[in-house]
């Protein structure tokens, strides 16, 4: 663990994998929501090409690169984004 809170301005990175799992027989919409925080407080984000951008007075900064595995999309949801993505009915797992 760190001994100090990050700033906004270190240099971190982070992977991980998001498994959805659809456990019942019909198909079914799900939706993951995205965010970054700076301080406690949300920034709007944007996405472009797989690159979630926060948006700021300063211009656009990179906070991460979003991989769908050509399934599913990143759509606007208040000031962030959300993952969206239909599972197959009894199994349908998708990682991401």
């Amino acid at each position: 663990m760190l001994s100090e809170p990050v700033e906004g301005d270190d240099p971190v990175v982070v992977m991980v994998r998001f498994r959805l799992t659809n456990l019942a027989q019909e198909p079914v919409q799900v939706s993951l929501p995205l965010t970054s925080l700076v301080d406690r407080v949300a920034e709007p984000l944007m996405a472009r090409d797989g690159l979630v951008f926060a948006q700021a007075e300063a211009g656009e900064r990179l906070r991460y690169l979003f991989d769908t595995n050509g399934v599913g999309v990143l759509r606007s949801w208040g000031d962030g984004l959300t993952y969206e993505v239909t599972l197959a009915g009894k199994s349908g797992t998708r990682s991401t």
